[in-house]
């Protein structure tokens, strides 16, 4: 054989016990017979499709011959098995991610057992502890937590589902991995102790909390389209578009919609397991979720049909919007307008499986302005009632949303007295559902007591009980207070069983109830059913007003009597000159509706009810006490 014909070439093992082996090769023969000895001797257990030789970092393939490559004498061909050449990929690319020496990595893991290479286990460590803050004195020990969580170190996972899980691993090391494993694409990954969810490998990496690459998902959409239309399989059965629309992290959420129905038009048609479809998922998310109105607004004029598709509970996309208390007002009214902006009144009078029409929804979970905008899209919505004869001023005092209760009932006055179905009028539902949020529903209550103080005597017709019966079941001791000053017969009132509003608080045997106990019977006290006034100057009236009694007390009493205000007492006051000597300012205004005259009576000092109010300094001057005096003065401009 001429020397011109020949040449010697070294072929190299990647992390092996023998580092290389020389050869003696024709430059015309192909290099096929130097890798079947190759494989013979060094991978015995390893099919020659699987081994990779490789020319100045470029494949060689079979069929190549030293003077196709123009090899030279004592040129160098690197050999390594598949998993290997992935990790020489996947290191070439953390060492330019974080700015590490390619050749110290390799330096550091020169004496790894071939086997943790061979079962790609290591290759699975590298691809998961690809991170930013990765160092060379912790690689490849140290995994992030998170990634370490997913994989658990073991080989049972995808090589590409950890790549698209983990938000440190580039796009390129995606590329690469797809390139080489493109069935991988449609591989679901199962989901275990480790993994919170499981899926396809665009699943995955729409999943991200981070490093989103609109060129990923391209690729990766583009390599499987069928992807886009599969559902992972956690609690909601979720398509890649799903995902998108749920993740909060995504920026660019209408590039990267487009760019997967650019992929799979028929996706956005796809519902989730509740039957719902993207549109009404978009209006369920959250106010962090930036261009939200832009996402709805790409959604509705891709399918302007899932506008008319309910979910598997008869809710439409509306009823979505009106549900989420977390997405602020100017853009839920964006939202709402984009809508309803053909035939609003037509989608508003539609109802869910539950009876409950959007504006059911929006009193319990939006504000009093976007209910005026949704009731000046339909006004009768006003009217609707629920599967319980619920109106939307009930749902509203269940929730004690007082600025629309108010509203409503400006728009709806009658709706105050109109009872659901079960006999409850809106003033029972706020009492009733005030033990979740005391003072929103202590608010309401105030409003209704007084828009109209007579709602306090009207019974619920199930078991003949007042308000104040109820309170005593909600244990709250303020309401109670309110009740009893608004209709304080209601102490003796008795319900279908017999029991007065006492009976209940004993017969709860809770510890407490003994505050509303105490309150109640002090007021007792002062008074019985049947007892006289009779004419002597010290009547019980006056004991309960130097005692600065409540307001209840007072109107039991006097009984529904005017002739008691002109009585004076010994001292010569009247009951206007103690009641505002002590400021008793609902007492006062009380006072001053059953006889407005008492204002011009002095006491024997020859002071007005005015003037010692003023004296009296009444509860730091709060804003009843103050326009308790701006009445006095109106009525007695003389002064």
């Amino acid at each position: 054989m001429s020397s011109d014909d020949s040449l010697h070439i070294r072929v190299k093992y990647f992390n092996a016990q023998v580092r290389e082996l020389t050869f003696k090769i024709k430059k015309s023969t192909e290099l096929k017979k130097v890798f079947e000895v190759v494989a013979a001797r060094q991978y015995k257990d390893i099919e020659l499709s699987s081994i990779k030789f490789l020319f100045n970092d470029k494949l060689i393939s079979e069929t190549d011959t030293c003077q196709s490559l123009k090899l030279k004498e004592d040129d160098e061909i690197d050999c390594c098995t598949h998993s290997e050449f992935l990790l020489i990929k996947i290191l070439e690319e953390l060492s330019m991610t974080n700015e590490l020496s390619f050749s110290d990595l390799l330096e550091k893991i020169k004496d790894i057992p071939r086997y943790a290479i061979h079962d790609l286990s290591f290759v699975h460590l590298a691809v998961i502890s690809m991170t930013k803050n990765t160092s060379l004195e912790d690689f490849p020990d140290e995994v992030s937590r998170r990634s370490g969580l997913f994989c658990n170190g073991t080989t049972q996972s995808y090589l590409l589902h950890l790549a698209c899980y983990n938000e440190h691993c580039p796009t390129s090391i995606i590329n690469l991995l797809v390139e080489q494993y493109p069935d991988a694409l449609r591989y679901w990954e199962t989901k275990d102790d480790y993994r919170q969810s499981n899926g396809l490998p665009l699943h995955y990496y729409l999943s991200r909390e981070k490093n989103i690459d609109i060129d990923a998902v391209k690729m990766l959409a583009g390599a499987y389209p069928q992807a886009i239309v599969t559902h992972d399989d956690d609690e909601m059965q979720s398509t890649p578009l799903d995902i998108v629309i749920s993740n909060s992290n995504i920026k660019n959420k209408c590039d990267i919609i487009t760019c997967l129905l650019d992929a799979k038009p028929s996706s956005i048609s796809y519902v989730d397991r509740w039957g719902r479809t993207k549109l009404a998922k978009t209006c369920i998310m959250f106010n962090g979720v930036d261009s939200l109105f832009e996402v709805v607004q790409l959604l509705y004029n891709e399918y302007p049909e899932a506008l008319m598709i309910s979910d598997d509970y008869g809710r439409l996309p509306i009823h979505h919007l009106c549900d989420n208390i977390d997405l602020d007002d100017s853009t839920s009214l964006d939202i709402l307008h984009l809508l309803n902006k053909d035939d609003a009144a037509a989608l508003l009078m539609i109802s869910d499986d539950y009876g409950l029409f959007p504006i059911h929804y929006a009193v319990i979970n939006k504000s009093a302005n976007f209910c005026k905008e949704l009731l000046a899209m339909s006004p009768e919505t006003v009217r609707s009632e629920t599967f319980r004869g619920n109106l939307p001023i009930h749902t509203a005092c269940h929730s004690g949303r007082v600025d629309t209760v108010q509203y409503l009932l400006e728009v709806y006055p009658e709706s105050a007295h109109i009872a659901n179905f079960y006999g409850y009028l809106p003033i029972h539902g706020v009492i009733l559902n005030g033990s979740e949020m005391v003072d929103r529903h202590t608010a309401a209550l105030e409003l209704l007591l007084e828009y109209d103080p007579g709602v306090a005597s009207k019974v619920e017709t199930e078991m003949l009980r007042l308000p104040l019966h109820l309170a005593c079941h909600t244990g709250n001791l303020h309401t109670i207070q309110l009740l009893f000053d608004t209709y304080p017969e209601a102490i003796w009132a008795r319900d279908r069983n017999g029991n007065t509003p006492l009976d209940l608080l004993w017969k709860s045997d809770s510890i407490g109830n003994i505050p509303l106990i105490k309150f109640l019977e002090g007021q007792l006290k002062y008074v019985s059913k049947h007892e006289s006034q009779g004419n002597d100057s010290n009547l019980p009236l006056y004991r309960a007003l130097y005692d600065n009694a409540t307001l209840g007390v007072i109107k039991l009493l006097l009984d529904g009597s005017s002739d008691t205000l002109q009585l004076a007492n010994s001292q010569g006051l009247l009951p206007i000159h103690i009641a505002c000597e002590f400021s008793s300012v609902k007492v006062v205004n009380y006072l001053l509706d059953k006889q407005i005259a008492v204002l011009s009576a002095r006491n024997s000092d020859q002071k007005l009810p005015i003037h010692l109010l003023c004296e009296s300094g009444g509860e730091d001057e709060s804003v009843s006490y103050v326009e308790t005096i701006y009445r006095m003065l109106l009525a007695n401009p003389e002064l």
